[in-house]
């Protein structure tokens, strides 16, 4: 047939194809409105209606070397800064146990009058108990485990925010290689042949259908092109952010006293 004739089977497959479009859009927007409501509860402005956001996608510089994100985030986690707070308060609670075996020195002053030798008396005592059975060794013990189990709960730390780094700044080198690809070479081809094809349909030398074709793969690269941005971003924030996430989820229970809290003898 001529140009403008096609099959039966042509027709069903390019309505079929419009109704995967459709579905592709209605998913589009479901995305948009969820994450709109995610931004607006980060935010705390519960009702904020959607507006256009100020700033670009496109990334303004390359991504962060491995040495340096990794030396930054060592030296400025809030992760490890706790853990090592931990530490100091360990090494205090160790230095005062082992100062509570001395035992203080009391003093008592006494005056009195002696009737048979009709005269005034004084006298002094001095107390000084001994902790001869009682040292304060277990809890002293109890302490130093403490302490050793901070020094190496820290040691833990450094190594498991070192793994979380490596998948992220793997994610983030892909991201970037994939973005550089797209575009420098796969989008202008893609928009050179949707373009060439165009004008070949315009000239009648070429059928609607491959003009299609190449518009769909040039969207389709595009769309692609888009998720390797936000996966980008996503790991370059989470990077700089030093791996913290969950701005809504409930914070850890404040440190405790250890093994103070279980310990009867007064303080």
């Amino acid at each position: 047939g001529g140009r403008g004739q096609r099959t039966p089977a042509e027709l069903l497959r390019a309505e079929v194809d419009e109704q995967r479009s459709e579905l592709k859009l209605q998913t589009a927007e479901n995305d948009y409105r969820q994450t709109w409501r995610d931004l607006a509860a980060f935010v705390g402005i519960p009702n904020m209606e959607p507006v256009p956001l100020a700033g670009s996608l496109e990334p303004d510089s390359a991504p962060l070397d491995w040495q340096a994100a990794l030396d930054n985030l060592l030296a400025s986690s809030p992760e490890l800064h706790a853990a090592r707070q931990k530490i100091q308060h360990d090494e205090i609670v160790v230095k005062r146990e082992r100062i509570e075996p001395i035992p203080n020195i009391t003093a008592q002053a006494t005056v009195g009058y002696n009737f048979e030798a009709d005269n005034t008396v004084a006298g002094v005592s001095v107390g000084l108990p001994l902790p001869v059975f009682d040292r304060n060794l277990g809890t002293i013990r109890q302490a130093q485990a403490d302490l050793a189990r901070s020094h190496a709960e820290v040691q833990r730390l450094e190594l498991e925010l070192q793994q979380r780094l490596a998948a992220e700044f793997r994610d983030c080198q892909s991201a970037w290689e994939h973005l550089n690809m797209f575009r420098s070479g796969m989008l202008p081809k893609a928009k050179q042949a949707y373009e060439n094809l165009d004008q070949a349909y315009k000239e009648r030398r070429a059928p609607w259908v491959d003009v299609l074709e190449a518009q769909r793969m040039m969207l389709d690269l595009q769309v692609e092109y888009v998720n390797n941005l936000l996966a980008y971003r996503k790991s370059e924030i989470a990077i700089r952010g030093m791996l913290l996430s969950g701005g809504l989820t409930e914070a850890p229970a404040p440190m405790s006293g250890g093994h103070l809290d279980a310990i009867a003898k007064p303080r």
